[in-house]
């Protein structure tokens, strides 16, 4: 499935894999430092939505109740830059995006998703 063309995601491909130190989880893990342009919250107009060019995302809710999104590296990227547009810090609490498939934004047949910064 292809979708519209959209220039406003830039996506460096200068990885950086150093080794750091996590004390959450191990004392040693691989970090790789990617860097991403994140759309600017608009107050005229809310949330500018910013998708790579063909990728793919799923979402699916399993009969547990479980919650599945499913995408290759681009779809997941593009859901990153979503979610890290909602974290600015000049995005008010309330403001969201709805995912769904009838806008093409998820794969056909996906379940619907709202992200909504609190």
């Amino acid at each position: 499935m292809t979708r519209g063309l959209r220039d406003d995601l830039l996506l460096a491909s200068d990885l950086d894999t150093r080794h750091r130190v996590c004390e959450v989880h191990r004392p040693e893990v691989h970090v790789a430092k990617v860097q991403l342009e994140i759309p600017s919250y608009d107050h005229g107009i809310g949330l500018v939505a910013s998708w790579p060019d063909n990728y793919r995302l799923t979402v699916s809710v399993g009969a547990d109740g479980k919650v599945s999104v499913v995408g290759d590296a681009a779809g997941l990227t593009g859901l990153a830059v979503q979610l890290l547009a909602l974290a600015q810090p000049s995005v008010p609490a309330g403001a969201h995006e709805d995912l769904d498939d009838f806008l093409l934004v998820l794969d056909e047949g996906s379940a619907p998703l709202r992200l909504q910064r609190s």
